[in-house]
């Protein structure tokens, strides 16, 4: 693990007349008007292939509207298929939060829908009802119907929701947080049971047999108003949380609060580190590409200042247990409440975002990758100006390069009256709905396929290893994984986050659980009963092809006995226990090959080498060995 190398301020300063200045893309605004609606200054956009066809989707929902659910044509242009849903019945959901995610294996996208309003005794619509909707996806046999699980919304699931509509919507995360093969759910919000309403934090276990078990986790602190997000801060292959909002427990401040997986369904909760904010997000980024997790927090200050913006970057020493805090004056960054979206905008390698928010527009931010972020807002087009509402960065066609989806409420709108101070557009509709083509830039090329993949029980467990592969813009250290394992007898199949097996593709945006390490442990299962598999997955979110163990350029054996490899004494210890010579190889987690050679029968080897982690391959007569070793 590579640790940060923090800047003192007046440093970064001085190197900052001298820094490279991020890639500046253009920005065209689609013209013929793909989505016809109107949006309405608060919903939210939902973007997932839910057909299963390899293009995004999206799920929109606007206040006192019909949700509409667009099904990408593969053209540029969508069509609005909500008619053919007939169990689709949260018409008019106001404050709307949507989560897809697929909890039973089957390979196709269900969903979760939370919002105030609800179906009342009489069948109606009853505004002040906080209320969760629960989809099972039917898949191909079922034309892709989403049939409404009136189980896990009448008795499994508690009835979350955001506690003002301002707020961001990101308050459902889906992840497997026990790593044993099915996808779990963190809600983190306001919920009601029968009268009672109350702020939470919990996650719902998957019992495998299609349903959720609430988990009682003491230690998560009683949150709403911000939102949550869900990513391996430490590098061990645990799915850690980082939440922010108002905290019920100190007189309503806001708080930042890192929850570190301890693999056992527990969480160390970390604090201190972070200011807080309401209506806003926190949510990770590797600034500078090291492999390692940082933060940004955007939002409204709750606490001083009269809730003007604010935004830190939060910067991980590696362990997820200390932060450093850098406020505007050292980002340039803008703080704002928060809609957001991130990836690498203009595909220079490094992670970008964009944001909005109810108290001002559109913010668009390119990574430096030293600290400080340029606002581009300027090189978007004022067409696509907006606040509030959604937004969102996707590639709708496929092509490597990322669209941006905006809607919500424009000021001074349908060019009534004076131009206002902040919004001088010549065009200037009061709801605008546009997706914003990012061209100038190089498109973005997909991952190579990890190499050396080996799947080696462990006791109850199994170890997926790997080294990485190489990308046209992101470095190996900062690629990012999803992993899969299909049980031979069932054919269920378990995504980390959602992807085609076949092409790479990722099913989901913006809720995407991935991997930083080049090992992951399945548990409970036997390495026998699955086919496991990895890609790599690059700062554009781009997903490259998977590799399985025992496929062409993988492990064909996973196993060999008469081998062992381990670290003592600072070096790396290769041990033949085989009568015939065999051969070694240790890579660095980048993939590169850093030691060859042979070692006899009966025999042993050491490999001096710098500190750090390696993965050893050895091939023997009896089979290969993988192992992942730590200096």
């Amino acid at each position: 693990m590579k640790a940060k190398q923090l800047l003192a301020i007046a440093a970064l300063f001085s190197a900052a007349s001298v820094m490279a200045q991020a890639t500046l893309p253009t920005f065209e605004v689609q013209q013929d008007g793909s989505f016809i609606y109107e949006m309405g200054e608060r919903g939210q956009a939902a973007y997932a292939d839910w057909n299963n066809d390899g293009y995004m989707d999206c799920l929109m929902f606007r206040n006192g509207a019909d949700p509409m659910l667009w099904k990408n044509n593969g053209d540029n242009t969508f069509t609005n298929v909500i008619e053919d849903q007939d169990d689709l019945l949260f018409a008019s959901v106001n404050g709307a939060a949507a989560m897809w995610y697929d909890y039973n294996n089957d390979g196709n996208l269900d969903l979760i829908v939370t919002g105030s309003t609800g179906r009342n005794a009489d069948g109606g619509v009853d505004a002040n009802t906080v209320i969760l909707y629960t989809y099972r996806n039917e898949g191909a046999e079922g034309n892709y119907l989403l049939t409404e699980e009136f189980e896990l919304e009448e008795d499994v699931f508690y009835s979350y929701g955001r506690e003002n509509e301002d707020h961001n919507q990101i308050i459902m995360f889906p992840a497997d947080f026990n790593n044993d093969g099915w996808v779990d759910i963190l809600f983190c919000g306001g919920y009601t049971i029968g009268l009672e309403s109350t702020r939470q934090a919990t996650i719902w276990v998957n019992d495998q047999k299609g349903s959720f078990v609430p988990q009682n986790n003491s230690e998560f602190f009683l949150t709403n108003g911000g939102g949550c997000f869900v990513a391996d801060f430490n590098n061990d292959g645990l799915m850690d949380i980082c939440t922010t909002g108002w905290d019920a427990e100190v007189n309503d401040v806001s708080t930042t609060t890192v929850y570190l997986n301890k693999g056992d369904m527990t969480f160390e909760p970390i604090r201190g580190f972070g200011h807080g904010s309401n209506s806003g997000i926190v949510f990770p980024i590797d600034y500078d590409n090291n492999g390692v997790l940082d933060l940004i927090e955007t939002g409204r200050n709750c606490d001083l200042d009269g809730w003007g913006g604010r935004a830190f970057l939060y910067v991980n020493d590696g362990t997820g247990k200390n932060w450093a805090a850098y406020d505007e004056t050292t980002t340039w960054l803008v703080g704002r409440e928060s809609k957001l979206a991130f990836a690498d905008i203009n595909n220079d390698g490094l992670t970008d975002y964009a944001s909005s928010g109810w108290a001002g527009p559109i913010g668009i931010y390119l990574s430096n990758g030293d600290m400080t972020f340029e606002d581009a807002t300027d090189a978007l087009p004022s067409r696509a100006w907006c606040r509030g509402g959604d937004l969102n960065l996707v590639d709708i066609n496929n092509d490597g390069l990322m669209e941006l989806h905006v809607y919500g409420y424009r000021d001074g709108g349908n060019n009534e009256g004076p131009e206002h101070e902040n919004w001088p557009f010549v065009e200037s509709p009061t709801w605008p709905n546009y997706i914003t083509f990012i061209k100038g830039v190089a498109a973005n090329q997909a991952p190579g396929a990890p190499t050396n993949v080996a799947a080696e029980q462990d006791g109850e467990n199994v170890v997926l290893s790997w080294t990485a592969p190489t990308d046209d813009t992101t470095p190996a250290d900062a690629l990012r994984y999803n992993v899969y394992a299909k049980n031979n007898a069932t054919g269920a199949v378990f995504c980390l986050t959602p992807a085609d097996l076949a092409t790479g593709f990722l099913r989901v945006n913006r809720t995407q659980a991935l991997l930083n390490t080049t090992t992951y442990t399945f548990k409970g299962m036997k390495a026998d009963d699955y086919e496991f598999g990895v890609q790599a997955v690059d700062n554009g979110a781009r997903g490259g092809l998977f590799t399985k163990a025992g496929a062409d350029g993988a492990v064909e054996s996973v196993k060999n006995a008469n081998v062992a490899v381990y670290a003592l004494n600072g070096v790396i210890n290769v041990v033949n226990g085989d009568a015939t010579a065999a051969e070694y190889a240790v890579y660095a987690t980048n993939g590169a090959l850093v030691a060859a050679g042979n070692v006899a029968g009966a025999n042993q080897v050491e490999v001096a080498l710098a500190g750090g982690i390696y993965v050893v391959k050895v091939t023997g007569a009896n089979g290969v060995a993988v192992a992942k070793v730590v200096l």
